[in-house]
């Protein structure tokens, strides 16, 4: 693929991402759940493994595109899942994302140094 389109395709997923997050962040603003932390902690219980799946493409989406800062988003785990639980998702998860993000990139840069 050529390096601009890559960069185009980044580009264009940054956008829609940052615009899904938006949506979903006033989605909840108007639900009540950003004001109040046990409402957050009672949706995020009831959307049960999907709660915890969307915590971590959130973690994710933090590597890549760091909105978000990594403090932050680490509390927040630990307010939403308890604390070892919390600490665990998000340690493992920003681990991992940053372990694969790197690799693909060390591939990606030196595809394009090579040719």
């Amino acid at each position: 693929m050529n390096p601009k389109n890559v960069r185009r395709l980044i580009n264009f997923a940054t956008i829609v991402v940052v615009i899904l997050l938006a949506a979903v962040a006033i989605y909840w603003y108007d639900l009540g759940i950003l004001s109040n932390i046990n409402a957050l902690q009672a949706y995020i219980a009831r959307l049960g493994i999907a709660g915890a799946l969307f915590f971590m493409l959130i973690q994710v989406i933090q590597v890549v595109i760091p909105i978000i800062p990594g403090g932050v988003s680490t509390a927040a785990g630990v307010i939403l899942f308890g604390l070892w639980t919390g600490f665990f998702t998000t340690t493992s998860v920003l681990q991992l994302a940053r372990l694969s993000i790197s690799i693909l990139l060390g591939d990606l840069v030196s595809r394009c140094l090579l040719i």
